[in-house]
């Protein structure tokens, strides 16, 4: 009921144009939660983690098909069968995943995309609002 099944992600364009990073989570219970994961402003805090972004021309480089793509083939199989209200096994670990503290290689969209999509979906299942 609670056990992730699959995980859904693709590339989306936000309002202004901007490349978003989207992920379904769902729930063999029949649950499942969404979370979006949009582009940091021009303006770069280096507090904020790394983004991993396409490069190339398309969407001068902003695209997020290599971290969807990510999700897909690294992080599915390493989560699929995983608990969804056990969050801070889920959140160490998609940081396992990566190999480093700082999301530099999966990307910051996909660590928190995934994490919080598993999080909406199992207050989806409880009922409970997500902060519980």
């Amino acid at each position: 009921m609670f056990a992730i099944e699959q995980l859904i992600a693709r590339e989306l364009l936000d309002a202004c144009g901007r490349p978003t990073l989207e992920v379904d989570c769902l729930l063999d219970g029949g649950a499942s939660g969404r979370a979006l994961v949009g582009a940091e402003p021009e303006r770069r805090d280096p507090r904020v983690p790394p983004e991993r972004r396409d490069g190339g021309l398309r969407h001068l480089g902003q695209g997020m098909q290599q971290a969807a793509e990510g999700i897909r083939t690294e992080i599915q199989p390493a989560i699929v069968g995983m608990d969804a209200r056990e969050q801070v096994l889920l959140d160490r670990t998609l940081l396992e995943i990566n190999g480093t503290l700082e999301p530099k290689h999966l990307g910051v969209q996909a660590l928190l995309s995934v994490s919080l999509a598993a999080a909406r979906a199992a207050a989806a299942a409880t009922s409970l609002p997500r902060y519980h």
